[in-house]
């Protein structure tokens, strides 16, 4: 395969705030900060936010995204969610720009100011909003067991050799490029490259690569792994 553009990026610690679930939220935050990553644990969203009434405005994708869950227990899991992201936005002054892309159901806020994207696991909600720049995160727990190789193999490609994390940390890196780009899983994996030597990722892509890249492996704790890509 030809992947013509190349890029390197350090792999820092985080340098933005991160505030957790319980503290304090407010415009301000938002305000002083470039970027802004909200954390919160799913126990205690079940404790703060309704699972049966719905707080937030309803897209239409949402409206097939709950009626399409089987599981009592999941459609429940999915409105105090996204209760929980609604009521963050009002506190934060953005609720009334909340939307979602109507093919993909992709979060989006309809503002020049701020970006969002959102990431949640077993344990764990992550709520990112970046004044200005684009952004991605995802979050995984360390133990899950996500088979990259038959899933790259889909799209003509192998792992690469030599990389410095396991599957489950390259997918979480990928899906957080997904989000920060707003492209395809199958565009990611057939379209671009990535190995990861010592504390630096290379990524090579069939197209242009363009922006001021940041990676942030985020120590969220030592169950989940999280990566926060800005451009």
């Amino acid at each position: 395969m030809n992947f013509p553009c190349k890029l390197a990026v350090d792999v820092d610690a985080a340098k933005f705030q991160i505030i957790r679930c319980g503290e304090e939220v407010n415009a301000k935050q938002i305000q002083d900060a470039k970027t802004c990553l909200f954390v919160f644990e799913m126990s205690s969203i079940f404790d703060r936010h309704s699972a049966e009434e719905i707080d937030f405005p309803l897209s239409q994708f949402e409206e097939q995204r709950i009626a399409s869950y089987l599981s009592v227990g999941h459609r429940q899991r999915y409105i105090a969610v996204q209760n929980c992201i609604f009521y963050t936005l009002t506190q934060l002054g953005l609720n009334s720009h909340w939307k979602r892309m109507p093919d993909s159901g992709r979060p989006y806020l309809n503002c020049n100011d701020f970006n969002i994207s959102i990431a949640h696991s077993e344990s764990k909600l992550v709520l990112a909003i970046s004044n200005g720049r684009a952004l991605g995160v995802d979050i995984e727990a360390q133990a899950n067991e996500i088979n990259l190789g038959r899933l790259c193999s889909r799209y003509g490609r192998s792992l690469a050799k030599g990389a410095w994390l396991s599957a489950v940390q390259e997918w979480t890196f990928r899906e957080s490029l997904i989000k920060a780009l707003d492209i395809s899983m199958a565009a990611c994996l057939s379209g671009i490259q990535v190995e990861m030597p010592s504390s630096r990722v290379l990524v090579w892509s069939r197209q242009p690569i363009v922006g001021n890249w940041s990676v942030s492996w985020l120590d969220i704790d030592d169950e989940v792994i999280c990566f926060l890509i800005e451009i």
